[in-house]
């Protein structure tokens, strides 16, 4: 009796046409029937069904992806059902559903490479994570994430990581394992340190750290070399690191709302730099190398100590919008930036 309840279980736990066999098979043995009733009565009522007759229904809906978050997040608890999923799933959206915890049994989703799962309430994520070898994008943010996982390096394919809004005060170091990582998103959490495998980093494209607690960055940031994306507004950055200026690749500089005083004397080499926001900072100067930077086209450099800008700013010959509003500058000084930079839309005043 045992035996053929276990065989009847199994069967009805492989694919549809085997439930189909098992269910045949029980027909005339209601002793058999009943036990097995029992032991599928939790996946039959998630599934909103009254009996095994409809479990081979259940499992073509499952491979067709039809199933509901309520009925995927239940069977990701439950060990003797969870492998029902299709494991051919490449999706999992779990966007906006309340969801408090993901369990450990969610790396049965071997073929994930796509989840996401913001605006939720978690608060840590399941260290299995790692066991998702195919993810290539995941989606954290708005949840109320302390922390990452230290297994979380061993997502050695991951492409992008959105992480921004949570509570996050630090990174794992493990963090410098993910050698595919080109976009990471950070942005308004509590990091207050970045750990220094952040610059095993090759293939870092964007990088997104506003709104966090940064009072310095690590002098090993240099070797992003990929970087074209560096966002640090509304930081606590008293400077840069030396030789800033390695970091070639970089389009566009977000340093707005720090405590910056200057910038390094070869800030110039950044020569495919288009947009830099350097407002709301200490800066009294700017390097004359500022005019070897060809390419901006949008500087902004609000509410400043300025009182004046380098001789080479007329090599700033593709300069489209540069704010200056908020510094101490003469009229003397404004009238020759002016005629150094005639094509240019500079702000002076507040434009209310």
């Amino acid at each position: 009796m045992q035996e053929d309840f276990d065989n009847i279980c199994q069967l009805l736990l492989t694919d549809e046409s085997n439930a189909k066999l098992a269910i045949q098979t029980i027909k005339g043995l209601p002793e058999l029937n009943k036990k097995v009733e029992k032991y599928f009565a939790p996946l039959l009522k998630i599934f909103k069904k009254k009996s095994v007759k409809s479990i081979p229904t259940i499992l073509r809906n499952l491979q067709a992806n039809k199933y509901t978050i309520k009925q995927l997040l239940w069977l990701l608890e439950q060990p003797l059902f969870v492998n029902l999923l299709p494991k051919h799933t490449t999706t999992l959206n779990l966007d906006s559903k309340k969801i408090e915890s993901l369990p450990e049994s969610i790396a049965n989703l071997s073929k994930l490479e796509r989840i996401y799962c913001g605006f939720n309430k978690l608060t840590k994520l399941p260290n299995s994570i790692s066991s998702l070898k195919k993810l290539v994008f995941l989606s954290f943010h708005n949840n109320k994430l302390a922390a990452l996982p230290e297994s979380f390096g061993e997502l050695s394919v991951l492409e992008e990581a959105d992480l921004f809004g949570n509570k996050l005060k630090h990174l794992p170091e493990s963090i410098g394992d993910l050698n595919n990582l080109k976009i990471l998103r950070l942005h308004n959490n509590q990091i207050n340190q970045l750990p220094e495998s952040i610059s095993q980093l090759l293939a870092l494209k964007q990088l997104n750290l506003t709104d966090n607690k940064l009072t310095f960055l690590p002098s090993s940031i240099i070797h992003l070399k990929a970087l074209t994306g560096l966002y640090l507004n509304n930081n606590k950055l008293n400077n840069l690191p030396q030789d800033f200026e390695q970091l070639t690749s970089l389009i566009s500089i977000s340093l707005g709302r720090n405590q910056i005083s200057s910038l390094p004397e070869n800030f110039g080499n950044l020569s495919r730099l288009r947009i830099l926001y350097m407002e709301q900072n200490k800066l009294t100067t700017l390097p004359e190398s500022i005019g070897n930077c060809s390419l901006l086209k949008t500087l902004y450099l609000a509410h400043n100590q300025l009182t004046k800008l380098p001789e080479s700013i007329h090599k700033l010959s593709k300069l489209q919008t540069l704010n200056l509003v908020g510094n101490p500058i003469n009229s003397k000084e404004k009238e020759r930036i002016e005629k150094a930079l005639p094509h240019t839309t500079i702000s002076w005043e507040n434009d209310f």
